[in-house]
């Protein structure tokens, strides 16, 4: 029986006991919530105190194994989040991996956009990347909010000169300060602290799950966690962000993902204008990142957010010519780049329908999430 948040019609009961209402289930998820997040807290924690000892007696490769684990036990949407990213981007810069540190600097400010310390070590990487231009933009920006920074200010005069000299390279970005200081933070009360946001499954999302319930719990093959594409909501229910940025092309019959908004928080990014806004400019930005800062950005979440496939980079296929394939399609190749897509048996319609779930034609599991997708689990 479908009611409001504050109502307290009963759920049908078949064993004959007394029914729960919604109001019962909000209460005991938010109690379950509460208890792991403070357990989460303080194993993320401790991961990061080891990992700043580690940072600084020069051990950055451990050290940025210590902040990786942090942040996957750390619960998503915390302010401590953007804190843990910024530690691991400088220890990124300190191994001279520096598109990785661009990419999670800038994951860092979209947490946290006033951070000086994530938007001076994105300049930094930028620098180093020969992105000069953007270099210049992060420098000047954390000057704007913290004027008496000296190492910035030397930092901003060398790569002006040098920018000068060289003529900048074109980083791409049709912003190099997004995302702006002015923003709101990302704010996210964390809705999965249950043992359904564990319940990975394939990492194919259980769209009966998302709908009116999975019978097969635990034993579903699918999966019931949370994952980037989708926002938890109080129930539990992973609600779709395309649907919330109003760009799914599914539907709520055809996408594996809720499509209701009745109970997710009544505070976040999808609520607001700007928030919607910004939502669309991330989703536009990560069509037109440098080819350098994909691949790193990919290998990156794959690794150590474990969404895109637990502990396991994404594997990329060769074409005929030995290359790898790139992400053409997705981020606006060449016709004969589309075309060697289609070379693993997915029409035009296909490819752009597992793109949309956030699949590769080349993924080892494409083809059972297609099936998935067309056969409705």
């Amino acid at each position: 029986m479908r009611q409001s948040k504050q109502g307290s019609t009963s759920k049908p009961s078949s064993n004959g006991k007394s029914a729960v209402t919604v109001a019962d289930m909000l209460q005991a998820r938010a109690s379950k919530r509460a208890a792991k997040a403070q357990e989460r807290r303080a194993k993320s924690e401790k991961l990061k105190e080891e990992g700043n000892a580690l940072y600084r007696v020069e051990d950055y490769t451990n050290a940025i194994e210590c902040y990786q684990k942090a942040i996957d036990v750390h619960v998503h949407g915390s302010a401590a989040t953007p804190v843990l990213l910024t530690n691991l981007a400088a220890a990124y810069i300190k191994l001279e991996m520096y598109g990785a540190a661009h990419f999670t600097a800038t994951e860092a400010l979209i947490g946290d956009p006033k951070s000086v310390k994530a938007r001076f070590r994105r300049g930094v990487a930028r620098q180093n990347m020969d992105m000069l231009d953007a270099a210049v933009t992060d420098f000047r920006t954390v000057l704007s909010l913290d004027p008496e920074n000296q190492e910035t200010k030397a930092r901003l005069g060398f790569v002006e000169e040098l920018s000068l000299v060289n003529e900048g390279i074109d980083t791409g970005y049709s912003d190099d300060e997004f995302p702006s200081p002015s923003e709101d933070p990302e704010l996210e009360d964390s809705m999965s602290d249950s043992s359904d946001c564990e319940h990975g499954g394939n990492d194919i999302p259980c769209k009966f799950y998302n709908h009116d319930g999975c019978a097969k719990g635990p034993a579903c093959r699918f999966s019931h966690a949370p994952d980037n594409k989708s926002e938890r909501d109080a129930l539990g229910k992973n609600v779709c962000s395309y649907f919330l940025m109003g760009l799914c092309k599914f539907g709520d019959n055809r996408c594996s993902y809720s499509h209701s908004r009745e109970y997710l928080p009544e505070k976040g990014w999808w609520t607001t204008a700007e928030g919607l806004t910004s939502a669309r400019k991330l989703y536009k930005h990560a069509r037109v990142l440098p080819k350098e800062v994909v691949k790193v950005a990919e290998d990156y979440v794959a690794a150590s957010f474990g969404r895109l496939g637990k502990d396991k980079a994404p594997q990329k296929k060769k074409s005929k010519n030995g290359r790898c394939q790139s992400h053409a399609f997705l981020y606006g190749g060449s016709d004969s780049e589309e075309e060697e897509l289609n070379e693993y048996g997915f029409t035009n319609s296909d490819t752009q329908e597992l793109l949309s779930q956030g699949v590769k034609p080349w993924d080892d599991d494409a083809y059972d999430v297609l099936a998935a997708l067309r056969d409705g689990y």
